[in-house]
């Protein structure tokens, strides 16, 4: 019974030093500069002078958006990811290209918590799957803090949320979404 014991209190006394071990390398990542070749879905801290893109006001973020199968149904996916969870921040300009072909009749547009029409700030230019078709939603104050984007003829499906922060300062816990970090 002691032995036993004793070999419990030691295998529980490693699993804190390989924790210890893991905690002070994540101590070291909070003040450098991000990875060369961060992973998507990779967590940090992020420290001034480097920040999550679009964290501050005014900046004009471009999106392109296409149709395509995923699981068996059409989604939209917005810069080649099948319908992604999106983050937008209150004072950016988002502008969505869905000029190209597979947009067509798939009319690309969003909704507040409610299931609502959400078309405050947003500007739809011609027609989704013909040249220079573009929607363009400026997020303000009066954004719900989650909205989603969806197609009107096909529904919630093809679309995801959309998550609507206020701006900060750069400092704070940023993900990566696969090309740019985002604060979470």
């Amino acid at each position: 019974m002691e032995d036993g014991l004793r070999r419990y209190f030691q295998d529980e006394l490693q699993r804190i030093e390989v924790a210890i071990g893991t905690l002070a390398q994540a101590a070291i990542q909070v003040a450098d500069s991000p990875p060369a070749n961060p992973i998507k879905g990779m967590v940090r801290y992020a420290v001034s002078p480097w920040s999550p893109t679009g964290s501050t006001t005014g900046v004009t973020v471009n999106h392109a958006v296409t149709v395509a199968v995923s699981g068996g149904i059409n989604v939209y996916f917005v810069d080649g990811v099948a319908n992604p969870i999106l983050t937008f921040v209150r004072g950016n300009t988002y502008v969505f290209d869905v000029s190209n072909s597979s947009n067509t009749g798939h009319p690309f547009r969003f909704k507040d918590g409610y299931g609502t029409s959400f078309t405050t700030g947003v500007t739809p230019s011609g027609t989704e799957g013909q040249a220079n078709a573009t929607v363009t939603i400026v997020v303000g104050n009066s954004t719900p803090s989650a909205i989603r984007y969806y197609c009107t003829v096909h529904g919630n499906g093809m679309g995801n949320n959309i998550d609507v922060n206020n701006p900060n300062t750069g400092d704070g816990m940023v993900v990566y979404n696969g090309t740019a970090w985002v604060a979470v």
